[in-house]
């Protein structure tokens, strides 16, 4: 996954390892490594900045939701689904956080009170 910083300035990726980059995209080079690699084969499919540009939200291979803090890159994981996480977004606000995910729901949970509310998606069957 890739997405921009809202200035351009720079933008991160994600990838099937886990590595998390930072990148200049005016020299194409590389800023730094925000997370290394991750544990038992897992990856990283996509990645959202915040509003306020601090914090990373990654959707992860193994259903796992990382927040990452860009300052000091620690990394809080929650497990959110039972299949990888497809996309993810903050809020405007910066206090929820929405995934969706290949197990067919979407699911919002919230930093301030710790809420997790879980949404079966509409799922088209072809018979």
């Amino acid at each position: 996954g890739i997405a921009y910083s809202k200035d351009g300035s720079n933008f991160v990726s994600c990838d099937a390892s886990g590595v998390v980059l930072q990148w200049d995209p005016r020299k194409a080079d590389q800023l730094v490594q925000i997370a290394g690699e991750m544990a038992f084969g897992h990856g990283r499919n996509c990645v959202s900045y915040s509003q306020d540009e601090n914090f990373l939200l990654t959707g992860n291979t193994d259903g796992t939701l990382s927040i990452i803090n860009i300052s000091n890159n620690e990394i809080m994981d929650t497990q959110v689904h039972r299949a990888p996480i497809t996309s993810v977004a903050f809020s405007q606000l910066g206090d929820e956080v929405m995934t969706s995910s290949n197990d067919g729901c979407v699911a919002i949970w919230s930093k301030v009170s710790s809420i997790y509310a879980n949404f079966p998606t509409i799922m088209q069957r072809n018979n």
